[in-house]
């Protein structure tokens, strides 16, 4: 059975009900983005693909995450790569 290691689930970090969440995956999304500029603050985090060992090289970023105060962007560079 999966679920939450500890209990009330109310503990546990979510984002504001208010803030709208959208995944950026093709080029036709990239407009959405729009919406960010002018904010007072934008968050910045990023997701790189994995390392498995010492001597592979490192292929860049897979995912980064744009957000306000009101919308979050989480942006798959994998897929929009394929896209162009």
């Amino acid at each position: 059975m999966f679920g939450p290691l500890t209990k009330p689930e109310d503990e546990f970090l979510r984002l504001p009900p208010d803030v709208k969440v959208e995944v950026i995956s093709e080029l036709v999304d990239i407009p959405k983005l729009e919406v960010l500029i002018g904010a007072s603050t934008i968050g910045v985090d990023s997701e790189w693909r994995p390392q498995v060992s010492k001597w592979q090289e490192t292929k860049g970023m897979a995912v980064i995450q744009l957000s306000s105060a009101t919308d979050a962007f989480v942006i798959d560079l994998i897929n929009l790569k394929t896209c162009m």
